[in-house]
Parts: structure tokens; C-alpha cells; sequence
């Protein structure tokens, strides 16, 4: 079995000495996209901020392999209007850690992986344009140019479709899901979406706080539990129409 990329093992969330959750136990490993889903105030935010090492945890343990990298794709990107930007210098920026500042060509070369990251997303036709004059479904698709340009191990996924209505929303979890099988690159997706981000999930974390539950597991087994079988019905309550997962 490949090793993990984030392990998370008897893992204690919370702040002070006080636990959120019960324990939470789960590996993410090469090539999979896991789904952490809750209600508001459930815990989902807490736990991914303690993933990432922004919290300490209150008890158990995260571990990553090192050396292996780690992309952050945001709900959106808030830039100065003052200091303009375009789409492919910003999908550049994710470059920056992997590239040595005396390679001699650096900037020809990152432009290239730039310019290529953007087709690979279908956002070609944006390279040049002003990222702060784009719509929120565009800017989407250039900062996931930007998460995986460099090729991580793991993208940690905020939100990110947050801001956009259902059909950019679908459009843009399936690029996501086809970035991250193109890369071989696993990617923790957190959403309030739960109908259409099941349809790319392989497997997932489910909390809740008031409840004091933790679910984990392959999609199928974990899809059946009430806890999600209650998010899917929001979700579609929200959305005349539905969406099938």
C-alpha cells in the first residue's frame, strides 16, 4: 500500500483541552479526493485548520511525509485593486517554492508551466486578462491552475465553489476531479455542496459537533449514513430541482 500524504490517527480537535468531536482516525494516500462535509458549527473548519498544522490538536496526532508538498485552493482570492494582476502571473506564484531564483530561463520556463496549467483547467482564454476583472467561476479555474501547477502531493480545497451558483459549480468540481487524476494528486475538498461534491468523492469524513459524530469511509458505505442523507436534503431543499450525486 502507498504511503499516506496526511495521516490523521486518534486525532483530538478543539481548543484549550477541550475536544470538538470524538477521536478521528483516517489516511489520505496518492490519487484519492476525500470529501470533509458538516453543518455550520459542526467542526469541519476547526479540523481542517488542525490538518494543516494552523491549530495544535488537543489530543492524537497529524503527520505528513516530509518534503511532500501542499497546495491550498482558497473560496476566492481577495487582491489589492491597486496593484493589478494577471491571471498567469498569479498561476506563476505557485511556482515559486520549486524554482531556484538563479536558473538561469526561470521566468520563460514558469511562464510555459503557467500557460500550460491554465489549458489544462480550460482557461487558456484568460491568461492575459486582469484577474480582478474576472467572474467568480473564472477565478476559480485560474487559482486551480495555480494549486496544481507545481505538481503537489495533496490540495486542500476550502470551499472553493462557494461563491458560484450550481451549474459553475458542477463544471468546476468535475475540472477538479479530472485535475487531480491527471496529476496523481489527492485532494482534501471541504463543501457545503454535498450532492454534486459526492459525485467526485472517494471517500469521506463527515462531523458533526452537536451530535458528537464522526464518520469516515468510501463514499458508498458512508453516503448511506443519515448524517449525510440529512446534508444531501439541504442541499436539494436549497436547489429546486436537485442534483443527483
Amino acid at each position: 500500500m502507498t504511503e499516506a500524504l496526511l495521516t490523521a490517527d486518534g486525532l483530538l480537535i478543539g481548543f484549550g483541552k477541550r475536544p470538538l468531536l470524538p477521536p478521528i482516525s483516517f489516511a489520505v494516500r496518492p490519487g484519492e479526493l476525500w470529501l470533509l462535509v458538516g453543518r455550520n458549527g459542526s467542526g469541519k473548519s476547526t479540523l481542517l485548520r488542525t490538518l494543516v498544522g494552523l491549530v495544535r490538536p488537543v489530543g492524537g496526532s497529524v503527520s505528513r511525509p516530509p518534503g511532500d508538498r501542499i497546495a491550498f485552493l482558497p473560496q476566492r482570492q481577495i487582491r489589492n485593486p491597486a496593484i493589478p494582476l494577471r491571471s498567469v502571473d498569479l498561476v506563476e506564484e505557485g511556482l515559486e517554492a520549486g524554482w531556484s531564483f538563479v536558473r538561469p530561463f526561470r521566468r520563460r520556463e514558469s511562464a510555459a508551466a503557467a500557460l500550460a496549467a491554465l489549458a489544462r483547467v480550460e482557461a487558456s482564454d484568460l491568461a492575459f486578462a486582469s484577474f480582478l476583472d474576472l467572474s467568480e467561476g473564472q477565478r476559480q479555474r485560474v487559482l486551480m491552475a495555480r494549486a496544481f501547477v507545481a505538481r503537489p502531493s495533496l490540495v486542500v480545497a476550502d470551499e472553493p465553489t462557494a461563491a458560484m451558483d450550481l451549474l459553475a459549480e458542477r463544471e468546476a468540481l468535475g475540472l477538479l476531479d479530472r485535475s487531480r487524476r491527471e496529476a496523481g494528486t489527492a485532494v482534501l475538498l471541504v463543501s457545503h455542496h454535498v450532492p454534486s461534491a459526492l459525485a467526485v468523492a472517494d471517500r469521506l469524513v463527515v462531523v458533526d459537533a452537536l451530535e458528537q459524530t464522526v464518520v469516515v469511509g468510501p463514499r458508498a458505505e458512508v453516503a448511506a449514513h443519515p448524517l449525510v442523507e440529512r446534508l444531501v436534503a439541504e442541499a436539494r431543499g436549497a436547489w429546486p430541482g436537485g442534483v443527483h450525486a
